[in-house]
């Protein structure tokens, strides 16, 4: 990569300020403090466990109905004698 300080339509302290503004969204996502805050003034999160509902029980049911179930076969290679 080459020196940002290149590029001056990004300003002086680009290079300065943009990584540790990254580093602290990073740490913020890693710790959950989103969660965490949203969760203190009483807003529920979405979470994949809470899914539960018509339209995901109606696409099981397609895909059971889409897709056959595999004939079962036997433990021994065809034309031999068991």
């Amino acid at each position: 990569m080459g020196d940002v300080q290149l590029m001056p339509f990004f300003g002086v302290g680009f290079n300065v300020y943009v990584p540790i503004i990254m580093s602290v969204l990073c740490l913020l996502v890693l710790f959950n403090v989103f969660e965490r805050i949203l969760a203190r003034f009483g807003i529920r999160v979405f979470r994949y466990s809470d899914i539960t509902d018509e339209a995901t029980d109606e696409g099981k049911v397609l895909i059971a109905r889409g897709t056959p179930t595999p004939p079962i076969q036997s433990a021994h290679a065809p034309g031999t004698r068991s």
